[in-house]
């Protein structure tokens, strides 16, 4: 995609919003993390992140710690985060958007399935195999009853659970 064009008409409707006074609100939540999505893709990871915890301020205050997308604001600082490699933060980040998810959607929801993943993720990049392993067993499960045995989500978490497996194999 033309994602410089994208960050480009998100800062408009930014400006929009700024302009109107409506700064603190869903929709200027929403474009904080078009933005912060956006420029993850392009690995400027500063920048991700600042504009991701811009909208998960916003989030916190508009619609409170309990709302699935302040979860998922969570979830995406915790993303730039583990790429980054700075795993204990991101586990951090990704619990605090699984207690929130557990809480309003319920441990077994399909939304929580990726949750139970990025924690293995995280974990793995601890070289945490065994926390790790049980964490893609919980998303493993939810996405097999949920999307099926053959989606590339449920088909990834079975790749990492052989990795975890092997390196559990050679300690």
């Amino acid at each position: 995609g033309d994602y410089d064009e994208a960050l480009f008409m998100y800062h408009k409707a930014l400006g929009i919003h700024e302009s109107s006074l409506e700064v603190n609100n869903e929709g200027a939540a929403d474009l904080y993390s078009n933005i912060g999505e956006v420029l993850r893709i392009k690995e400027n990871y500063n920048e991700a992140l600042v504009m991701f915890r811009k909208g998960l301020s916003i989030r916190e205050s508009v619609l409170g710690f309990g709302h699935h997308d302040t979860s998922t604001s969570y979830s995406n600082i915790g993303a730039v985060l583990y790429d980054t490699g700075s795993y204990d933060e991101s586990l951090e980040m990704f619990r605090k958007a699984l207690r929130i998810d557990e809480l309003v959607l319920g441990p077994n929801h399909q939304e929580t399935a990726p949750l139970y993943s990025n924690i293995g993720s995280a974990l793995h990049g601890k070289r945490n195999y065994g926390e790790a392993l049980v964490m893609y067993r919980k998303a493993l499960a939810i996405f097999e009853k949920e999307v099926g045995v053959s989606h590339h989500q449920t088909l990834q978490v079975q790749e990492n659970i052989e990795s975890c497996l092997e390196h559990l194999q050679h300690k």
